[in-house]
């Protein structure tokens, strides 16, 4: 998969509305690693009858006013806001200091690939860091600025709008006020949006919109700033990030259950600039840098484990010696099989062959 030019993120009080016309075919998205949330069903719990509402909460009928997120978010805490893919998982999560203009974003890659994409941004301006080659974007010229925290977040639509009360519910061991309104999305249709409401705060605790029978939920909760949180804040940090990630991408592939091919250092004038796993890495793609091209991949060689990605097999049917060459655009794609492997090799024209009698086992079984 090549880098791909990425649009800002979407307002985070809309993502669950806008996301509603987006329908993704297929494989769906990854969930975000390491990320705890509760599912749709999981939450909510123990709805209330009008007749049995604390006399603290509005009673059934009655109509108040949502609050902006950023409002009822108090002084030194931070919000999480996790949006879930109707399909499972989540696809993004987001941890905000409203009142410093700060937050982080991860966002779920596209799959084969997983991964996640990271941003972090202020009332500066922001760094990204891809989720499939691990780069972070480079700070704007002096004098320049990127797109900054508010342009980000966008505007708070729901914020303002007059709701119904339905009723009580307790989620997340609270007892909440259960609301509906009606939102209406610029230059799109309008949603029935189901809130639950904390009735200290004012937050939107969770918030639900069903089309086509699907559910869409965005899930937010104050936390305190723990040190492992505000270093989440910290732009300077993304590019320790991505190295994390990278070292444990090489150990992945160290670990690899097949033998994945690559070059050794210094063939030819490679180097390793990129390692990007296919889905639940059954494959693996590596790209090579030349002192030509640096920073962009030159030769790139994918191993498929055929015994776990069958799907591949028919692409990887004869040894080397009998594959046929491909010549698109100026490169030569060559595909062969190992033992249980297929080996996909691309490079500049009239090269991939030579190149691929250079191939080295640099990943699981056998690797140098």
């Amino acid at each position: 998969m090549r880098p791909r030019s990425r649009s800002l993120v979407l307002p985070v009080t809309l993502v669950l509305l806008i996301a509603l016309a987006l329908v993704v075919a297929g494989c769906g998205t990854e969930s975000t690693a390491n990320r705890s949330s509760s599912t749709a069903t999981a939450t909510a719990a123990s709805t209330t009858s009008s007749s049995s509402l604390s006399t603290s909460l509005p009673a059934a009928g009655s109509s108040l006013s949502l609050k902006s997120t950023d409002a009822a978010v108090p002084a030194g805490t931070l919000l999480e806001v996790t949006v879930l893919d109707p399909k499972g998982g989540v696809s993004e999560y987001f941890l905000l200091d409203p009142q410093a203009s700060k937050g982080y974003r991860e966002m779920a890659s596209p799959c084969p690939t997983p991964g996640y994409d990271v941003m972090i941004f202020d009332s500066e301006g922001h760094r990204e860091m891809s989720g499939v080659t691990l780069e972070v974007s480079p700070d704007p010229p002096v004098g320049q600025k990127s797109a900054n925290y508010e342009q980000i977040i966008g505007e708070d639509y729901p914020a303002g709008r007059e709701a119904t009360v339905t009723g009580s519910e307790v989620y997340q061991g609270q007892e909440t006020i259960v609301a509906e309104a009606t939102v209406a999305v610029p230059e799109g249709p309008s949603f029935k949006l189901t809130v639950n409401i904390d009735p200290t705060t004012g937050l939107r605790l969770r918030e639900a919109v069903e089309v086509e029978s699907q559910v869409h939920v965005t899930e937010r909760r104050l936390v305190d700033p723990s040190p492992e949180l505000l270093a989440k804040l910290d732009k300077d940090s993304i590019r320790t990030m991505a190295a994390g990630f990278r070292s444990e991408r090489k150990q992945e592939l160290a670990n690899l259950p097949y033998p994945a091919r690559g070059f050794l250092d210094g063939t030819d004038g490679l180097s390793l600039l990129w390692i990007i796993p296919g889905l639940d890495w059954t494959s693996v793609r590596l790209e090579y840098q030349s002192p030509s091209t640096s920073g962009r991949p030159a030769v790139t060689v994918i191993t498929y484990d055929l015994i776990a990605n069958t799907k591949a097999a028919p692409l990887f049917t004869v040894p080397l010696e009998k594959a046929a060459l491909l010549t698109e655009e100026g490169s030569d794609v060559l595909r062969f099989r190992d033992g249980d492997t297929g080996i996909q090799i691309q490079a500049a024209a009239g090269t991939s062959r030579d190149l691929a009698l250079k191939l080295v086992v640099v990943g699981g079984p056998g690797s140098k």
